[in-house]
């Protein structure tokens, strides 16, 4: 016979499961509806012979050891998702420079390219011809097998790269989805919690949970640019490997999660990879929402401007200008130190001195900033 007592206690229990339950699925709600409503910010100035080209970055498919996805399933994602380059970025084999994709699918560019591991680091080798054997070759020498074959050398996983003072490397990642989620184990219960209850059929929210700001890896970006020029872009990391009651990464997910955008002068693969040898690229998690019209330039008194990656003599009267889609906190970097912040959807600072000065934009959803956009720096001298 059920007591009062016992049915109190069923009764309670039943609460505690509907609300766990239901927590997620209301919060996840509500943050759809609350990213639909963003107001749009007017659009940025023009870019001067140059377009916007958005695409990924650290592509895995069926042709590395640990990825089951069919190359079919990455273009069908990249085109549903608008994107206009996908950089393959396999682990190192002879198969990816015999069978892997490259070149023009139904709009979208694939650039082919390599994962190499070296010396207890990761190196994504992006646009290069032919199979590199990292038998016997220093990390620095694999950089410059790269840059022989007109690549571009990007080092991978920054929460564990040691290599950021090698001369061949052009650029960094400074965000990197794998690493994100293997930090802070202690975040999984919850983040199982969140996939059990959610009911969505792509978990999107579950992943820009994860979402974080990259304090570790900007520092020592912002640390190495004060030395030289270096790119940074963040990636997917994408696998299609990782299940856990339902798929928790489909390519239509992680391509769309977090992208680069090129500043180049067409959609081809010398362009694309000029433009992120030059540091002509910004970096967003465009699943949180797009950033199509971002823009930071350095403009001076008559109107000449300088774009990301420039080199720009110190002179007075001039003066950054930062335009995000929406309003958000925008931050302005000089040397690793913020200078200026602002609430609202433009900035403009004077620059009184040389520097390395770069932007971004955080977006505030939910009653908390997340982060959303984080260009490449202006290098004034």
């Amino acid at each position: 016979m059920l007591t009062r007592g016992r049915a109190i206690a069923i009764g309670l229990i039943l609460a505690l499961v509907m609300g766990v339950a239901c927590t997620p699925r209301v919060r996840f709600l509500a943050l759809r509806q609350e990213l639909a409503a963003l107001t749009i910010a007017p659009d940025a100035p023009p870019l001067d012979g140059l377009r916007r080209y958005r695409g990924v970055i650290h592509v895995h498919s069926n042709l590395s050891h640990d990825s089951r996805g069919d190359p079919a399933e990455i273009l069908s994602a990249a085109k549903a998702i608008g994107l206009d380059f996908v950089m393959m970025t396999d682990h190192n084999n002879p198969k990816i420079f015999q069978r892997g994709l490259e070149g023009l699918h139904d709009g979208v560019l694939i650039v082919r390219g390599a994962e190499i591991g070296s010396e207890g680091d990761y190196l994504l080798a992006l646009g290069i011809e032919s199979f590199i054997d990292p038998a016997g070759k220093t990390f620095r020498e694999i950089t410059a097998a790269i840059a022989a074959q007109g690549g571009v050398a990007i080092g991978a996983h920054p929460n564990r790269f040691h290599h950021w003072s090698d001369p061949g490397l052009a650029g960094v990642e400074v965000w990197d989805l794998y690493d994100e989620a293997i930090s802070d184990r202690w975040r999984y219960a919850t983040l199982a919690l969140d996939v059990l209850f959610s009911y969505g059929a792509y978990p999107a929210e579950i992943l820009l949970s994860i979402v974080r700001h990259p304090a570790r890896a900007l520092a020592a970006f912002d640390d190495e640019t004060r030395r030289r020029p270096l790119v940074a872009i963040g990636t997917p990391d994408a696998h299609r490997n990782v299940r856990i009651f339902r798929r928790l990464d489909p390519y239509p997910l992680t391509l769309h999660l977090v992208t680069t955008y090129l500043l180049a002068e067409d959609k081809t693969r010398p362009a694309l990879l000029d433009a992120l040898r030059r540091g002509r690229a910004y970096l967003a998690f465009d699943l949180l929402a797009s950033a199509p019209t971002f823009d930071f330039r350095l403009v001076d008194g008559q109107g000449k401007s300088w774009m990301m990656g420039d080199r720009v003599p110190a002179g007075a009267g001039r003066t950054l200008r930062v335009f995000a889609p929406h309003a958000g906190r925008i931050t302005v970097i000089r040397d690793g130190r913020v200078i200026s912040q602002t609430d609202a959807p433009t900035l403009e600072q004077p620059v009184d001195g040389p520097g390395v000065y770069r932007a971004e934009v955080a977006l505030s959803v939910q009653g908390q900033w997340r982060p959303w956009i984080y260009s490449n720096p202006i290098y004034v001298q």
